[in-house]
């Protein structure tokens, strides 16, 4: 419910500061900063910016497959807190295997 909140919130944010900036500026400000926050594993954060990435260019496939990739490194921390260890790297090979996506490499600790 938290996370949910905090991403709702987020996302009303972003969009607010970035609308100003046009269409274009979104997606490209958007992804930068969901880079950014996946270089620094803010994982949940990453994602609100990628959702707000493609409101604006619903069609891109760099967002989306940065978020295909999001969702299941997401999924695959879920399965490896129930110690479903065979799941989780099933997850983390879906990661892996998108094409032009996010080449960041996140520690699974």
């Amino acid at each position: 419910m938290r996370k949910s909140f905090v991403k709702i919130i987020s996302i009303g944010l972003l969009s607010f500061l970035l609308v100003s900036c046009g269409k274009n500026d979104t997606y490209d400000q958007s992804m930068q900063k969901a880079k950014e926050a996946i270089n620094e594993e803010k994982f949940e954060e990453a994602e609100s910016f990628v959702d707000l990435a493609l409101e604006s260019r619903p069609k891109e496939d760099e967002a989306k497959n940065y978020q295909k990739q999001i969702q299941s490194y997401n999924k695959a921390m879920a399965f490896k807190k129930k110690k479903e260890t065979k799941n989780a790297v099933i997850k983390l090979d879906e990661v892996i295997k998108v094409k032009e996506g996010s080449e960041a490499d996140p520690k699974v600790s």
